[in-house]
């Protein structure tokens, strides 16, 4: 963990960065006292009221930060009592979204316009060489079916992406849901999600490396990219590229108001 504190007119701020590539839960304890802790997300722009209990001139404060996660911690508002505890967001893992996946790849790139996925699998590793080759944007497709009882007053739901490499955009039914760039690869699909069938789609690019490491074929046909100095050799390794998954709905439910006490 490192950390930078920056003093304010009105209060204090802490950028808090977890510097392993393993999710972290941690108790932080900060030099500042009489005052309420937030949350200020930089990748959303949301912020958030968060847990806290002051003791002997110090705050604490429980972070859970992703792998290589970063949170503003944020204090500003003065506090009226010693401690608050804010109700923890509970996580139900509704269902799986299993294939088959349609695939498809934009022309003139060397692969097939489109396949079909029976599991998820590197492009690295598919038999043939368009598709083990590419570079670019691959749109994957799928029908979910939705349950009435997915949609509970107060739930949050979530499309998780599992493991992508290496940027991925989710739309379902037209709707576009943001763009995912780091773990963990979710966009919240609420607003979209309909009961009954929806088609999801989900755009996944992946660096160019492989497709300059095809070029270096000696039986390749075309080269689609061009670069000097040539960074990469026929016998380079290739880099895992797609939709691994698994994909998942995860439904979000946050428990009432925060509940404030004072602690003795």
């Amino acid at each position: 963990m490192l950390f930078v504190h920056r003093a304010l007119p009105d209060g204090d701020l802490y950028f808090v960065d977890n510097r392993t590539a393993r999710a972290e839960d941690v108790e932080a304890t900060f030099r500042v006292s009489g005052r309420q802790a937030e949350l200020w997300h930089a990748d959303t722009g949301s912020r958030e009221p968060t847990s806290f209990r002051a003791v002997a001139g110090r705050t604490t404060v429980p972070l859970h930060l992703e792998p290589w996660g970063t949170v503003f911690v944020v204090f500003r508002r003065p506090a009226t009592t010693a401690s608050r505890i804010v109700p923890a967001t509970v996580e139900a893992d509704l269902a799986a979204v299993g294939g088959p996946w349609q695939l498809r790849f934009p022309p003139d790139r060397g692969a097939p316009a489109g396949i079909t996925l029976d599991t998820l699998t590197s492009w690295s590793d598919h038999a043939e060489p368009g598709v083990k080759y590419f570079s670019g944007t691959g749109t994957y497709t799928t029908t979910v079916q939705a349950p009435p009882g997915w949609f509970a007053p107060g739930a949050r739901l979530w499309l998780d992406l599992g493991r992508v490499e290496n940027v991925a955009e989710v739309s379902i039914g037209g709707t576009p849901l943001g763009v995912a760039w780091k773990p963990p690869f979710r966009a919240e699909v609420t607003r979209a999600l309909k009961p009954g069938a929806n088609v999801v789609e989900i755009r996944v690019t992946n660096l160019w490396v492989n497709r300059m490491i095809g070029d270096r074929q000696s039986n390749a046909p075309v080269q689609y990219t061009f670069t000097r100095p040539e960074f990469y050799k026929a016998d380079s390794p290739l880099l895992p590229s797609g939709l691994f998954g698994p994909v998942s709905r995860i439904g979000m439910r946050q428990g009432g108001e925060p509940a404030c006490h004072t602690e003795a």
